[in-house]
């Protein structure tokens, strides 16, 4: 996924509307809540952003989840458990980076969102 550009990237707060959808109160408790946006500059081509960086989700093969994939569980099932176990998704992992001013909701929400 795209990262900011350093050089104009923009702290903004976050509409609670936003928030509260997108449960951020999950990733950070400081109020208000500030994520950087994309601005656009020569630097970045007036893009917002420069470079990628990946977004991963990775499923640890544990008993639980082997004995699952035996029983020819579902799909959602053994993500279920997966995540019970602690897995992040990539949603996850990509609102993590959202939260460090890597890139924006829009960014994360573009690549990881079927439509």
């Amino acid at each position: 996924m795209r990262t900011l550009c350093k050089q104009c990237r923009e702290l903004r707060p976050v509409l609670a509307e936003v928030a509260e959808e997108m449960e951020l109160h999950r990733y950070i408790t400081s109020r208000p809540i500030e994520l950087y946006h994309a601005v656009g500059c020569a630097h970045c081509g007036n893009t917002g952003y420069i470079g990628r960086i990946s977004i991963v989700e990775m499923l640890t093969m544990s008993d639980g989840i082997r004995s699952q994939v035996m029983q020819h569980a579902s799909a959602g099932d053994i993500r279920s458990l997966a995540i019970q176990q602690g897995m992040r998704s990539m949603f996850e992992d990509g609102m993590r980076k959202v939260m460090a001013g890597v890139t924006t909701i829009e960014e994360v929400l573009r690549v990881t969102r079927e439509t």
